[in-house]
């Protein structure tokens, strides 16, 4: 693929933002885990930057019988979802061969995401 032409401008930019995005949401989910633990282990001496009364508490979710499952926190498991997808996205660069195939591999892992978390959110 040429590196001047605009479809790989634009496939860049993109690439660049989802890279960017994964990288920010792996940070919001070890933060969301530093939390849980800080929590459970009553050492949590402020409110988190995302407890907003009671209508928006992390603090209240992070320590509810629901955010673990089978003992593991779900921010774990989301910190390294995410890092597995960041790890997939840097494997490829959007000039080599199987970059489309990984793009289609890191949609449908995030597409499984976004489902389960539907899923969790109409349950409770």
């Amino acid at each position: 693929m040429n590196k001047s032409s605009p479809y790989y401008k634009l496939r860049l930019r993109y690439y660049v933002a989802q890279l960017v995005s994964v990288f920010l949401a792996m940070l919001v989910a070890y933060y969301l885990l530093i939390q849980h633990t800080r929590l459970k282990s009553g050492i949590q001496e402020k409110l988190s930057f995302c407890s907003f009364g009671s209508f928006a508490d992390c603090d209240l979710v992070n320590a509810s019988p629901f955010s673990e499952v089978f003992g593991i926190p779900l921010s774990a498991i989301g910190a390294l979802f995410y890092f597995v997808l960041l790890a997939l996205g840097l494997t490829a660069q959007p000039n080599d061969k199987g970059f489309a195939n990984l793009q289609k591999i890191i949609a449908w892992m995030g597409s499984a995401g976004l489902l389960l978390d539907v899923m969790i959110l109409l349950s409770l």
